[in-house]
């Protein structure tokens, strides 16, 4: 008998530790369980299905900082255009630069078509071997496991849980290292284009990184909550389906509505404070983003109108246009 429950418990450590290796060990967890490096173990496992792909992914990647490289420098040969071109009214430098301009941005539409179609296609490919193996896996279960976890859950984790994998590896991991690329040349070109007013519009990244851990530590576990209703609706709407002829020939249609609707209004309530939280954050970040911009226009308009050279460069219409190109 302690030989039947310590292989059971062993089954269930492999199920909710996700593991490496495609087909292997899978995130089939409850809540309530704790990892001792979760995140590294899931990086881990989200890695070993990617380790296939890794040199399209890589490609794909690079693919993608090239546009965010011609992205970065765009307001550079805007403010030359400006600057060099129309106030200097050199008809030949408009041209000659404009389709310079035009050529990058061609250039960049036909890399990012290429990269995000092929990270598309690859996050696919991912999410179709995923759900293979978890289906697989689940066919090796034991009874006692179906038994400690509710259908819904079990449902949630191979449809919701998947699709916010998909997101994951088709586009929000590729934008967060293209971001981050992205933001530091921008710093970089900033400071190019005129220090005074770079080091003004620094003024707005604490502020952002506040919002970002504000919005991190809030919208986890705003997720987490609407990650579990929607479970527990799933749940529901499965058992009484499968279940309807039992709940009909017992008269238990009442109750199975009563619960179906508070797992429903508890998935309501949920997703109603994540909009909230979405409606307050947002508008407050564009809010902050519009100050700062209004900021560097009365300073960069007061420089450019008196002719005046901060940290000896000047400050011309160009370079006033291209940080509020770089600032929206």
């Amino acid at each position: 008998m302690s030989s039947k429950n310590e292989k059971e418990k062993e089954e269930q450590k492999k199920i909710i530790q996700p593991g490496v290796g495609m087909g292997k060990h899978l995130m089939m967890g409850s809540d309530t369980s704790k990892l001792e490096h979760p995140r590294r173990e899931l990086w881990k496992w989200l890695f070993s299905y990617l380790g296939r792909y890794k040199l399209k992914f890589v490609s794909f990647l690079i693919l993608l900082l090239i546009g965010t490289l011609i992205t970065s420098v765009s307001p550079i040969i805007s403010a030359g255009i400006i600057d060099d071109g129309i106030v200097a009214k050199d008809n030949i430098y408009i041209i000659v630069m404009s389709a310079f301009y035009f050529s990058l941005l061609l250039i960049m539409a036909i890399t990012s078509y290429y990269a995000m179609y092929g990270m598309g296609k690859v996050s696919q490919k991912i999410t179709y071997e995923v759900r293979n193996d978890l289906f697989y896996k689940l066919q090796n279960m034991s009874l006692s496991y179906f038994d400690k976890r509710s259908s819904g859950d079990i449902m949630s984790i191979t449809t919701n849980d998947v699709n916010q994998l998909n997101q994951l590896v088709g586009g929000q991991f590729v934008s967060i290292i293209s971001s981050i690329v992205g933001l530091v040349l921008t710093i970089f070109i900033m400071f190019f284009l005129n220090p005074y007013l770079a080091l003004l519009s620094l003024v707005i990244f604490p502020i952002f990184f506040f919002f970002t851990y504000l919005f991190r530590k809030k919208a986890m576990g705003l997720f987490k909550e609407s990650r579990k209703t929607i479970g527990s609706v799933t749940s529901s709407i499965q058992e009484n389906i499968a279940g309807a002829k039992v709940v009909q020939a017992f008269g238990q249609e009442k109750k199975a509505s009563t619960e179906f609707d508070e797992a429903n209004t508890a998935n309501y309530n949920a997703m109603l404070k994540i909009r909230k939280f979405m409606a307050t954050i947002f508008p407050l970040i564009g809010l902050v983003t519009s100050m700062i911009t209004a900021s560097i226009l009365l300073a960069g308009g007061f420089a450019v109108l008196g002719n005046v050279f901060v940290f000896g460069v000047p400050v011309s219409v160009g370079v006033l246009s291209a940080f509020i190109s770089i600032l929206a």
